[in-house]
């Protein structure tokens, strides 16, 4: 396997499961076992909203099967998190902005 950079942006000093979680992710993409998928999530007012997921992928024969990884985030959606600052805080950065990896 190609040698990667886990890059992850905490406030922990120490998250091993984020190392095994995006370890993961990079493995599945070298396998060429991961999708996207346009779907829908029904909300608990019944109301069906469009989603795009990240999907692991895995096939047998000509068939396959998906499971969800992660949501991909709206550009409106994703502006509504606040990141850590490695220091036990959290800000709203500039869209460009990411703080120190360790």
């Amino acid at each position: 396997m190609t040698d990667i950079t886990l890059y992850k942006f905490t406030n922990s000093k120490e998250s091993p499961y984020l190392d095994s979680q995006l370890a993961m992710f990079y493995s599945g993409a070298f396998r060429n076992s991961i999708g996207i998928m346009e779907a829908r999530r029904e909300l608990e007012n019944g109301e069906v909203i469009p989603v795009l997921l990240l999907v692991g992928v895995e096939q047998e024969d000509d068939k396959f099967k998906c499971f969800p990884l992660a949501e991909i985030l709206s550009s409106e959606k994703a502006a509504t998190y606040l990141h850590p600052d490695g220091e036990g805080g959290y800000s709203k950065p500039e869209p460009e902005e990411c703080p120190t990896s360790e």
